[in-house]
This record gives structure tokens, C-alpha cells and sequence, in this order.
């Protein structure tokens, strides 16, 4: 059978009339690659759980001891190098406590006339308190021996007291220490140097040179001068591909904020002692008050002990009980201002735990001498604020606490 061809000018009917534009297939759909592990497993929405911490391994006590022995390096060369460093960090933390007298000066007039009259009220200001410390330190040389002597008097009569009413021993107890040697001590006329000597030397290297005093008055002069522009420059480092070290601003001005508050607290401190011992008839109240003033900004163990030779003069002069009102009169100046209203001032913001005050007191007061011992918090709380933009920040969040000295 042979098909029949159409004609040229013919078309085969399709039933093209007949159909419609909803009768069409669908299109085709291109399925994803076929993968059973996604799909015999359901779809677990809980959150993942929290990596295993690493294997103790013979790699992590290797990287242990490497920082162990950077550390031990680090102090070393800081107690090494403290006749430098001492007086670099003096001048940095006066150039921050005194930049905001710069920058009210600086709205006010040029930068050139706020800078000389900054730094030489700064100068003036520590020259004064030290000038007037060691005038009045040396009034007091010449009535220590006196003040030995009823010590003196005082002690024996109350061992003799004590062993009247039944406490055996108590005057032998008593006659075991010699207090003739220091009332010897007390009456040479160069018992100041030999207290510096005796304190250490690192107090020697860092204040008997007057290199050390031009080191310090030199970097503070350029950290101002370099400070209102320092903010600029941090911004273009970072820009230009460098570290980012805009976090230093803001430890900056924790620290501003804590030497201005700690200066507040140590003033009204000082006043207040010197108003207490006047009240108690004391010969030396404006020279206890400078001591407390001095010996505030060292935390935890300064504002305790400023008032112990206050009592001693009371005991000495007075009797017991002057010496232990003046005692209880010290107690609440010391609970009112670094209890009650430095807390409220300085706020929990950066605020660190009695124990790391503590133990950075001690630390830093090994490190450096008396030095250490006054730059130990504002240090400490430089620290602070480094580690917690590194990622040994739970060493900073183990700092913490409620409470700041």
C-alpha cells in the first residue's frame, strides 16, 4: 500500500482548531541531583552543640610554657628597665589626668598659650605638694625623737598596767624591743635619705637623678602637645592598613576618668583628715592630711594605713582615748569616700574585684617600689581593658567585680 502525499498547497489537519492553550503540557522541571542522606535525614532545627574543647596534648603545654616564659621575661625587663620606665608612666598618667585642663584651656585660646600654662600648673601643682611634704617631714624629724620617748613611756606603762591585773609576761614581753636604737635613729639629721635608701632601689634610681625628673617632664610636654591630634592619627593608622588601636581611647579615658575621680576622692580625704586632726588638738594636721591626700591613690592598703601616724601622735600627746576617736574619725572618712561616694561616681562600668586590686597592689608595689604601688590600679585597669579586646578576655571578665579602690 503506497501513502498518499499531500498536496503542495495543502495542509494536514492536526486538530490545531481544536486546541487550547490550558491543554498544553506542563513544562519541564529540572529536579535536583537525587541525595539520600538529605533525605532519609529530618530536619533537626535545635541548636548545634557546643565543639569539644581540644585534647590536652603535648602541643598545648609546649605553647603553655612559651607564654609562661614571655611573661617571666616581660617582668623581668620591666624590673630591669624601671630607672626608664618609672618615670615615662609618672609622665603619662599626669598628661592624662591633666589633658582636660588642656582642653578647657584649648576652646578658650590657642594651643600654643594652653599647652605652657597647663603643663606649668601641673608642674607647680606636684612641686608644691612635694615641696611642702618634705618641709613638713623634716618639722616632724625634729619632734620624732620626743614622740619615740612617749611612745616609750606609754608602752611601759601599759605592759606594767597589764601585768598588774594578771597578764604574766608583759613587761618582759615589752623589754624585748628596743626602742632606744630608733629614737637614736630619729635623731640623725639624715633619716629621710636613709628611708629612701631603705625602701629600695628602685625608689633610688627613679627620684635621686634629676635625669629621671627631666625624663618625665619632657614626655609629658609632648604627650600633650600630642594629644589633641592623637584621635586623628589613630584613625588614619587604621585606614592605611595598620592595627586598629581606637580601643586605646577608650582605655584612655577610663583611666582619665579614674585619676580625675581617685583625685576628687584623695582631696576631700585630705581635707577631711586635716579637719579631724585639728579638731583633735594634733601639732601636724596639715601634714596628715597631705598623707592622706598622697597615700589615698594607693587602693586597698593606703587610705588604711594614712591614718596610723595621726593615732600615734594622738596616743603620744593625748592619751587612749583621743587616739581612738581618732582612729573611728579616720575609719568613716575612709568608708565614706571610698565606699560609699567613689562608687557612685566612677559607676561598675570598668570596676574591678577587691582581690585583683589586691594582688596588682602587691605585684606592681614589688615591681617598681612606692612608685608601683601608686600606679598599680590605673595600670591594672589599662590591662584590663587590652586583654578584652584580645582574646584572652575571660582573663578580664575573672577581673571584674563590683568593687574599685
Amino acid at each position: 500500500m503506497v501513502p498518499t502525499p499531500f498536496p503542495h498547497d495543502s495542509e494536514p489537519n492536526l486538530g490545531s482548531s481544536n486546541h487550547r492553550a490550558e491543554d498544553a503540557p506542563p513544562p519541564l522541571r529540572i529536579l535536583p541531583t537525587f541525595e539520600p542522606d538529605l533525605v532519609s535525614t529530618p530536619v533537626d532545627d535545635s541548636p548545634a552543640p557546643r565543639p569539644r574543647p581540644l585534647p590536652v596534648t603535648a602541643e598545648n603545654h609546649v605553647r603553655l610554657l612559651i607564654e609562661f616564659s614571655a611573661v617571666t621575661i616581660i617582668i623581668a625587663a620591666l624590673h630591669a628597665a624601671s630607672g626608664l620606665l618609672i618615670p615615662i608612666a609618672v609622665a603619662f598618667f599626669l598628661a592624662v589626668l591633666s589633658y582636660p585642663v588642656l582642653r578647657w584651656l584649648h576652646r578658650r585660646m590657642p594651643l600654643a598659650l594652653a599647652l605652657p600654662l597647663t603643663f606649668a600648673a601641673i608642674v607647680s601643682t606636684v612641686a608644691g605638694f612635694i615641696f611642702l611634704t618634705l618641709h613638713l617631714g623634716s618639722e616632724l624629724q625634729k619632734d620624732l625623737p620626743k614622740y619615740l620617748t612617749g611612745l616609750e613611756t606609754w608602752v611601759k606603762s601599759t605592759a606594767t598596767y597589764l601585768e598588774s591585773h594578771g597578764v604574766v609576761g608583759a613587761t618582759q614581753a615589752v623589754a624585748r624591743f628596743d626602742l632606744r636604737s630608733g629614737i637614736e635613729l630619729a635623731s640623725q639629721q639624715d633619716i629621710l635619705p636613709r628611708l629612701l635608701k631603705i625602701a629600695g632601689s628602685t625608689v633610688e634610681a627613679a627620684t635621686t637623678g634629676i635625669g629621671s625628673t627631666v625624663i618625665t617632664l619632657v614626655v609629658m610636654f609632648f604627650l600633650l602637645l600630642e594629644a589633641p591630634s592623637f584621635r586623628t592619627r589613630i584613625g588614619h593608622m587604621h585606614t592605611a592598613g595598620g592595627p586598629d588601636l581606637r580601643p586605646l581611647l577608650r582605655t584612655a579615658a577610663n583611666v582619665q576618668r579614674y585619676l580625675g575621680v581617685k583625685t576628687l576622692m584623695s582631696l576631700i580625704t585630705g581635707v577631711l583628715a586635716a579637719i579631724l586632726c585639728i579638731l583633735a588638738d594634733l601639732q601636724y594636721p596639715v601634714l596628715w592630711g597631705l598623707l592622706a591626700f598622697i597615700l589615698n591613690y594607693i587602693p586597698a592598703i593606703g587610705s588604711a594605713s594614712a591614718g596610723a601616724p595621726a593615732v600615734l601622735e594622738a596616743l603620744v600627746t593625748h592619751g587612749g582615748s583621743t587616739a581612738i576617736v581618732v582612729a573611728i574619725g579616720y575609719a568613716l572618712i575612709n568608708f565614706s569616700c571610698d565606699s560609699l561616694i567613689q562608687p557612685v561616681l566612677l559607676g561598675r562600668s570598668f570596676g574591678l574585684s577587691i582581690f585583683a586590686i589586691i594582688l596588682s597592689t602587691l605585684f606592681w608595689g614589688w615591681l617598681w617600689g612606692p612608685f608601683g604601688l601608686f600606679l598599680a590600679l590605673p595600670i591594672t585597669l589599662l590591662l584590663k581593658d587590652l586583654l578584652s579586646a584580645s582574646d584572652r578576655r575571660w582573663i578580664a571578665k575573672a577581673m571584674e567585680g563590683d568593687s574599685l579602690g
